[in-house]
């Protein structure tokens, strides 16, 4: 029990009173901390949605970039090379092919592959039949576009330009891209 002193001077007596205010309640007390475990459970929730969004904004954004730096590798190959082919030699004769395999010759005879594998859903690259680099992951579907025409001086079937079109989709979000080149040796100056 808690009292308060008070000092009566003239004998220099002590005169105990109990005080009208002991503390917190055990009900007061319990109410208290129901109320700042419902306050740290919003709280916590609050972060990890946060982070929870963070993590998959992330993934995206690593995968749109992936597939940004993808298509400019491509499309740099396909400009900087001497040849390019769509698809295989059996269909060379069409005047537009569709596939999902490129083959490019640098200028310095390199061949370089681009497939897309849709079961592992990724974009690969091989130069000159050594290892396999993947590219891209995540990529939903990708096509290249071959147009074929005869050349006028030697009368042989040359690509004159390659489209390539990209699907990433990561979380549910599809991100496409587009682009075309010409292969240099193709390029009437």
């Amino acid at each position: 029990m808690i009292t308060v002193s008070t000092w009566c001077g003239r004998a220099g007596v002590f005169n105990r009173q109990p005080s009208r205010r002991r503390g917190v309640s055990l009900p007061e007390l319990l109410i208290s901390i129901a109320i700042a475990a419902c306050l740290l459970t919003a709280v916590a929730s609050a972060f990890v949605a946060s982070a929870s969004a963070v993590e998959s904004n992330d993934r995206y954004l690593r995968s749109a970039q992936s597939a940004r730096v993808s298509m400019g590798v491509l499309i740099r190959d396909i400009r900087q090379s001497d040849a390019c082919q769509v698809g295989t030699a059996a269909e060379q004769s069409q005047a537009k092919i569709t596939a999902d395999r490129l083959d490019v010759l640098t200028t310095d005879g390199k061949l370089i592959q681009y497939r897309y594998l849709a079961a592992n859903r990724q974009l690969t690259m091989q130069i000159d039949g050594g290892d396999a680099y993947v590219l891209a992951r995540n990529v939903e579907h990708a096509r290249f576009v071959g147009e074929l025409e005869g050349d006028a001086s030697t009368g042989e079937r040359r690509t004159t330009r390659v489209t390539v079109k990209l699907t990433i989709t990561t979380e549910g979000q599809p991100l496409r891209l587009d682009a075309s080149a010409t292969p240099r040796r193709a390029m009437a100056l």
